[in-house]
């Protein structure tokens, strides 16, 4: 295969035992990719960083999609039995780039924080309801960084984020709105094997927190690692790597890496939605230039 475009895919799999300790995939319950013959790079090649959420009723795909030459958007899904799957199409699109929509509710209402990293701002969207309308709620970093990831703990509000430096920053505050300070030991690295998150960080079932974190050393999204934090306070941090490169990489659509996770539980069964690259396949090129050639000959 030519290299080419990256060619991003996610899947959701429905499976036994921990998402990050012992998970046995059973079997895939939905898949949004962007390979295969296409005559036009417009056609949509990414589907990545998934978030899932459920609500009362649904469990809910939240993930970024993006068409070659245009921004990325946030798109959602939603299913109730996990086989039949209702597309809610664009929830939430800028005027630029949008991606790792992490979701999550908090306080009786729904809260979005994407990646917005050509806004040159980290901004907060809430919604009462899913899967939207989202409306801006508050602006946590007035900076660009690259995948925000928000967790809290023992009542404090921590936001881990990338800076355009490839610096791993930490910010807290006291409410989710902010307004958010940086932590005395931020940057906390700028490591490439551990400097940007991917996916939500996580508290194991025996009380430990972990993070996740893509690894870029050998090219971008390759590898994801978990790292066990193990000091966590507005005054002190310290993290350790817990599990190196825990998703699999044995399979067409994610043979060159992946650099995403998130599991929830729901009806009794765990969910866990990953993302995987590949280069587009090299019949791509000759396709197009034969449909040029003849959209030339017979328009």
């Amino acid at each position: 295969m030519l290299k080419g475009l990256d060619v991003w895919t996610t899947k959701v799999l429905v499976g036994s035992g921990h998402p990050l300790l012992n998970f046995k995939a059973e079997k895939t319950i939905y898949a949004l990719s962007g390979q295969g013959l296409r005559w036009r790079r417009l056609h949509t090649f990414t589907f990545a960083d998934p978030f899932l959420i459920t609500d009362s009723e649904r469990l809910w795909l939240f993930v970024e999609q993006q068409k070659h030459h245009e921004h990325g958007k946030i798109i959602a899904y939603s299913t109730q039995d996990l086989q039949t799957w209702k597309s809610h199409g664009v929830v939430l699109e800028e005027s630029s780039h949008l991606s790792y929509p992490q979701v999550f509710e908090d306080s009786g209402n729904y809260w979005l924080l994407p990646e917005s990293i050509e806004s040159g701002k980290v901004t907060l969207y809430k919604a009462d309801a899913l899967p939207g309308p989202w409306r801006r709620a508050a602006e946590l970093l007035p900076s660009a960084h690259a995948d925000p990831t928000i967790f809290q703990h023992h009542g404090v509000w921590y936001l881990w984020a990338t800076d355009l430096g490839n610096h791993l920053r930490l910010y807290w505050a006291n409410q989710l709105q902010g307004p958010y300070h940086e932590h005395p030991r931020s940057p906390l690295t700028s490591d490439l094997r551990y400097m940007r998150c991917g996916g939500r960080v996580q508290r194991l079932p025996d009380g430990s927190v972990v993070r996740l974190a893509q690894d870029s050393s050998e090219g971008y999204g390759k590898y994801l690692h978990v790292m066990a934090i193990t000091q966590l306070t507005p005054e002190a941090y310290q993290e350790e790597l817990r599990q190196p490169d825990i998703l699999s990489r044995d399979e067409g659509w994610n043979r060159e890496g992946g650099h995403h996770l998130d599991s929830i539980e729901f009806k009794g069964q765990v969910i866990l939605a990953v993302d995987g690259r590949v280069s587009e396949s090299a019949w791509n090129t000759p396709a197009r230039i034969f449909w040029g050639l003849f959209r030339r000959l017979f328009s």
